[in-house]
C-alpha cells in the first residue's frame, strides 16, 4: 500500500500555483482604447467591481483560495472540484474584450477593452495547476 503524499508534494503544488498566480499578478491583462494598460495586479484587486458590468470572472479567486487550503488538508476531491469550478468562472473574463468601461465613479468617462493580454491565461493556467497537482497527488494516495 502506498504512503500518503507528504507535505512536500502539497507545498510543490502549492507554490507552484502560486508562482503562476504571481506571474499572472505582473503581466497585463487588458488594453484599453484610451492607452492605459491593467495588469494582473490592478485587474485582482479592482476586479470584484465588475459585478457592476455583470461580468463574473474575477469571483474565481473566491474559490481558489479556498481550494489551496483544501489541497494542504488532503481533500483532493474537493480542491480539484473548487479549481475546475474557478476555472469555469474565471473564463467569464474573456467575455470584458470590446465591452465599454467606465473609468470613474459616475460613469461619465468610458472606454472600451481592445485586447485581452496573457495574465487572464496564465492566471486561469494556475487553476489548473492546482486541480491538477491535487488530482496527481490524489491518485498517489
Amino acid at each position: 500500500m502506498p504512503s500518503p503524499p507528504s507535505w512536500k508534494g502539497r507545498l510543490i503544488v502549492g507554490g507552484a500555483t502560486l508562482v503562476v498566480f504571481g506571474v499572472a499578478c505582473a503581466l497585463p491583462a487588458y488594453y484599453l482604447k484610451n492607452g492605459d494598460r491593467w495588469s494582473g495586479g490592478q485587474v485582482l484587486l479592482m476586479g470584484w467591481m465588475g459585478l457592476f458590468l455583470g461580468q463574473l470572472g474575477w469571483f474565481a479567486n473566491l474559490l481558489y483560495f479556498p481550494a489551496l487550503i483544501t489541497l494542504l488538508c488532503r481533500c483532493w476531491k474537493t480542491t480539484v472540484i473548487l479549481a475546475g469550478v474557478a476555472f469555469l468562472i474565471g473564463l467569464h473574463s474573456f467575455a470584458l474584450a470590446l465591452q465599454e468601461i467606465p473609468l470613474d465613479e459616475g460613469g461619465v468617462n468610458k472606454t472600451t477593452v481592445t485586447a485581452i493580454g496573457a495574465a487572464p491565461v496564465v492566471w486561469l493556467a494556475s487553476f489548473v495547476v492546482l486541480g491538477g497537482g491535487a488530482w496527481m497527488l490524489r491518485t498517489r494516495n
